[in-house]
């Protein structure tokens, strides 16, 4: 293997580090924010009835 295979093994190895970290952090964050929506709707299930409505209603437009 040249130094050259080397060097690009070692920088795919750091993306690969690099975008398994990145996914770790997004999946905390999802599951904070689907916390705070499910708390959300206990404590105000008007409100999160209307922002689900509108989710909806952009989905459809797009």
């Amino acid at each position: 293997m040249s130094s050259q295979d080397h060097t690009r093994i070692l920088l795919l190895e750091e993306q690969v580090k690099s975008l398994s970290d990145e996914l770790t952090q997004c999946q905390a964050d999802k599951e904070f924010v689907w916390s705070l929506w499910k708390r959300l709707q206990v404590a105000n299930p008007d409100l999160t009835q209307a922002v689900s409505l509108v989710v909806e209603e952009k989905h459809k437009a797009e």
